[in-house]
């Protein structure tokens, strides 16, 4: 299959409008729109404490924005700890792929592309 690829986020979990835009974009002209987030490593690391369950504003925004034009959406979590997830009603399809590792990339492949369900 073809793939187009945008940033969509700051690689802290910071806002940034133009990578939004970039992922919508992208969306608007794609048969489906997988989208990968997850708890930025200050989130999880030992030594902090959260002071609750939701993801960075930034990646719900992006989700809530491409969600809403893409054709279908598929959301992929990474992480090791419970997230608030309030944009689970707008997307098709939930992904939750834990810590995977090196071979996440590799088997989320395979499952986004038919090869394993």
């Amino acid at each position: 299959p073809n793939w187009s690829y945008a940033a969509g986020y700051e690689k802290d979990g910071s806002t940034n409008d133009e990578l939004i835009a970039a992922a919508v974009h992208i969306a608007k002209l794609s048969d489906v729109a997988v989208m990968v987030i997850g708890l930025p490593e200050a989130y999880e690391s030992e030594g902090f404490d959260r002071n609750d369950m939701a993801l960075p504003d930034a990646m719900v925004q992006l989700v809530k924005a491409v969600a809403s034009v893409a054709a279908h959406s598929v959301v992929v979590l990474l992480g090791g700890a419970p997230m608030e997830l309030p944009f689970a009603d707008d997307v098709d399809s939930l992904i939750w792929a834990g810590l995977g590792g090196e071979a996440c990339g590799e088997a989320l492949d395979e499952l986004l592309c038919g090869t394993i369900n």
